[in-house]
């Protein structure tokens, strides 16, 4: 990932910005007490967007000294990648409004990357809410889907595919997150415990798992394909 944290190195961090002007970088104060106070102390600009210090602009690193530091990365993708990954919420007032990324905050927040999942507003993690779309889709919350990742981390909870390790950056945080309990056949609103909820998989174990309605037992497939590799392995 081509993330760069910039802490007391103004030199580097002017220098980064001069040669990647369509880059993005996230402002953030230092010195947070706790994680559910990063809602308020980010925010994410192009890198053409130079701020001036809010601490103390006569000290020797203006820029990223002093009460706070900058993250930069070529790709808004990955910038939020390490944001979520770092305990911030990123939501539409993060986003500066100067740098006009209004285009670049509807794509990453109002159209969902998967097709199980559309943002949410509000706690706690309650899903199931239907609207009609072609079919009715089952609402998903995505700070659901990053606390899940937070514990079970990216790769693959049935056959332990990493698209990361795959494809490199560009697989950077790419997973489906599965509902171990069917929603659809619940029909109504519930509260998730993303850890013990939720797994991650692939699309390939998702689309499996959901052969079956309900869909089949997690850990059933994952014992099924784990078989199917032995034989394999014996057989080869």
């Amino acid at each position: 990932m081509d993330i760069k944290h910039w802490i007391n190195n103004d030199e580097g961090y002017v220098n980064w910005v001069t040669n990647y002007p369509a880059g993005y970088l996230a402002n953030i104060k230092r010195n947070r007490k706790n994680d559910s106070e990063s809602g308020v102390l980010v925010k994410i600009h192009l890198a053409s967007h130079k701020l001036a210090d809010r601490s103390n602009p006569n000290s020797s690193n203006p820029w990223t000294g002093n009460d706070y530091t900058k993250v930069t990365s070529e790709s808004l993708v990955n910038l939020l990648a390490w944001l979520e990954s770092h305990s911030f919420e990123i939501s539409p007032d993060k986003y500066c409004i100067t740098c006009d990324l209004r285009g670049d905050a509807s794509h990453h927040l109002s159209v969902p990357i998967y097709p199980d999942e559309i943002p949410a507003d509000q706690p706690p993690f309650i899903e199931g809410a239907t609207r009609q779309v072609l079919v009715n889709q089952y609402e998903r919350d995505r700070r659901a889907r990053s606390a899940c990742i937070r514990h079970w981390g990216t790769a693959c909870y049935v056959c332990g595919f990493d698209f990361q390790k795959a494809y490199g950056t560009m697989g950077c945080g790419f997973i489906h997150v599965h509902h171990l309990t069917d929603i659809a056949s619940i029909g109504a609103e519930y509260e998730v415990d993303p850890r013990a909820d939720l797994r991650p998989v692939c699309p390939n174990c998702h689309a499996m798992l959901h052969t079956e309605r309900p869909a089949i037992d997690i850990h059933a497939l994952k014992s099924m394909l784990a078989a199917r590799q032995a034989i394999d392995r014996a057989i080869g």
